[in-house]
């Protein structure tokens, strides 16, 4: 194993146990959001916002039929 083949899998190394120790201290650490009291969390919930009327016509529009070998399609 050459010298150059030795540095990069140490740097690698490196990489994935620095990897490896910053998600377990995140995974680890109590999560701040918990805490949040009730007066900040908002009471009423978010309104609902409709889609847009094309993209209610294009879900709404029919499935078109299929069409057995050696017929016509309808409206030809």
């Amino acid at each position: 194993m050459s010298i150059t083949q030795l540095v990069l899998i140490l740097i690698l190394l490196g990489f994935l146990l620095t990897w490896m120790i910053t998600f377990a201290i995140l995974a680890i650490r109590p999560w701040s959001r918990k805490n949040i009291k009730l007066e900040d969390q908002p009471s009423q919930p978010m309104p609902v916002i409709s889609a847009p009327t094309i993209l209610q016509v294009i879900a709404s529009q029919p499935l078109p039929t299929q069409v057995r070998a050696g017929q016509e399609p309808p409206g030809l």
